[in-house]
């Protein structure tokens, strides 16, 4: 199964970043054979693949490549991360210092290639950081107004800006000239929340009425576009991904408790209640064989797993905890074999094996409100509030002898 979410991830040839292994797919959305950008408030999605994404609110996702290779050759380059690991630990680093206003709310945090991207809300740009480590604004002033997400997909760079719809345009050359509106915001159908993309199509859900959310999409060479209804009058719906056929999304359903919901990417068939019920389901990713999720509650917060089965998702087992400390765990990321969660009650970034097993791992503390998170294979990166935001980065902990 190929798996695409809310924020493509990266892999390594050695150590360089390659997307090579990845197809399109989506959430947290995972990779290995799948990428993914998971629910919440960042993703990474690849143009070649979710994850999921990952990441609606709370954090963006990303495909996992497996548990090995955490480790770079002799004179390898690691990408952004690197320098991160002594031969004792790995620490966090500070990727940029003021990423210019904070929004949790959406996805803000993307890879694609070997680039990272990320939405200045204050000043309303879409900013990148090449491998090189040089910074770049890509988006001309006044060209963004009120955006508060966007993806990157191919050579192209789609946003939602809250005034005039859905819109596109070239990433070396996005200019107001070169700007396209897909899809307007007429009767706030295009007011997106969270946007995905796989090679034929843009998918988002809107708002702003929480209890009534629609799944959407249109194609990617839309113009002024009517979009079709993928879904209708779904709660509370805080993460999104897709894979190879199908869309999924949490929701609560007269806000009660939480679950995934999924249909086909054209909605051609029955929504249907793919898991169980979890307390306030908040973001979630994917991977080949499991789906994971979080619960977002302000107490007895966690990620739980289930099998990827048909017709339901098999039954929840326990992932990570934070031994019983975990509240607000609304962004979940996958890489390196490891599955990282926020939690923003406590300013704490967690990992954990993905299959349940070994320790769990405090990634970094100290964080202000930890967000829109997205893992490539060697490394996972997440934004934070402080000192008008923050992106940090770290390489996977490699696992014990």
């Amino acid at each position: 199964m190929v798996v695409l979410m809310a924020l493509g991830l990266l892999t390594a040839q050695g150590c360089i970043l390659d997307l090579s292994i990845l197809t399109t797919g989506a959430g947290g959305a995972g990779a290995g054979s799948s990428s993914s950008t998971s629910s919440g408030g960042g993703g990474s999605s690849s143009s070649n693949n979710p994850t999921a994404v990952t990441s609606a609110t709370g954090g963006g996702g990303g495909g996992d490549g497996g548990a090995g290779g955490t480790s770079c050759a002799p004179g390898a380059e690691c990408g952004f991360c690197e320098n991160t690991c002594t031969a004792e630990s790995c620490e966090p680093k500070t990727l940029v210092a003021s990423a210019s206003g904070n929004s949790y709310a959406s996805p803000s945090l993307w890879i694609e290639g070997d680039t990272l991207y990320w939405l200045d809300f204050y000043n309303q740009h879409v900013m990148r950081m090449l491998p090189s480590g040089e910074t770049e604004t890509i988006t001309p002033k006044g060209l963004l107004n009120s955006a508060i997400t966007f993806v990157v997909h191919g050579d192209k760079l789609y946003w939602s800006d809250f005034t005039s719809g859905i819109n596109s345009c070239p990433l070396d050359n996005c200019t107001v000239d070169l700007k396209k509106r897909m899809v307007a915001n007429d009767n706030n159908q295009a007011e997106a929340l969270q946007l995905l993309a796989d090679d034929t199509h843009l998918y988002w859900y809107t708002g702003p009425d929480h209890y009534a959310r629609p799944v959407r999409r249109c194609p990617l060479n839309a113009a002024d576009a009517t979009p079709e209804q993928i879904a209708t009058n779904q709660d509370l719906i805080r993460g999104m991904a897709l894979t190879d056929k199908h869309v999924y999304w949490t929701a609560r359903p007269n806000n009660q408790g939480g679950l995934v919901r999924r249909t086909t990417k054209d909605g051609g068939s029955q929504v249907t209640d793919y898991t169980t019920k979890l307390e306030m389901a908040w973001a979630l990713t994917l991977d080949s064989t499991h789906l994971y999720l979080t619960s977002g509650a302000e107490q007895n917060g966690g990620l739980k797993r289930c099998a990827i089965g048909e017709p339901a998702c098999g039954p929840f087992e326990d992932v990570l905890s934070g031994l019983g400390s975990l509240k607000r765990t609304r962004s979940v990321a996958m890489g390196g074999g490891r599955v990282y969660v926020t939690n923003e009650s406590s300013g704490t970034v967690l990992a954990r094996a993905k299959d349940g097993t070994g320790l769990e791992e405090l990634v970094a503390d100290g964080q202000t409100r930890p967000h829109s998170m997205v893992a490539t294979k060697h490394c996972v990166y997440w934004r934070d509030d402080t000192d008008d935001g923050t992106i940090w980065t770290r390489r996977h902990q490699p696992p014990a002898p």
